[in-house]
């Protein structure tokens, strides 16, 4: 995923109605930033929210915001989980830049070369898919997970 990615925030809604629509379903994101100096630093941003507890608030702001500015981030948050977050995101110690680069080997092991790329149950979806097929494959996946084994 790309924060600043046109196609991933096109799709982010579809996610969002899919999450809704099949309460099991997980949607695990990993970061894959294709701009180094934009989208890597909204990916940063998320994986701090992430271990503070705070990811699905920050990931549909990172959707939603123009620019990267944190303040705006966090205006609803207290001073000391604003002290908590910027601790991780500039601390000295904290494993978001090891994260994140664990996020980029992953994607390029596996073969991804854009964002959104998605798998379900392991299966790559085709890359461009559109949000109407993807609610298909994902329905699909579902069903095929609740089949009784065949003998």
């Amino acid at each position: 995923m790309d924060y600043r990615c046109a196609y991933c925030r096109q799709i982010h809604p579809t996610l969002e109605a899919l999450l809704e629509a099949y309460p099991d379903l997980q949607i695990i994101y990993r970061h894959y930033p294709l701009n180094l100096n934009r989208s890597a630093a909204a990916a940063r941003i998320a994986l701090c929210a992430d271990a503070l507890g705070w990811f699905e608030l920050m990931h549909t702001r990172l959707f939603s915001a123009q620019q990267l500015d944190i303040e705006s981030l966090l205006y609803d948050r207290t001073e000391s989980e604003r002290a908590a977050f910027n601790s991780y995101l500039y601390g000295r110690d904290t494993p978001v830049d090891s994260l994140l680069l664990q996020d980029i080997a992953l994607a390029r092991r596996v073969g991804v070369t854009g964002t959104p790329t998605f798998f379900l149950n392991g299966r790559r979806v085709p890359v461009g898919v559109p949000a109407s097929q993807l609610r298909n494959y994902v329905h699909q996946a579902l069903q095929s997970e609740n089949r009784p084994a065949r003998r």
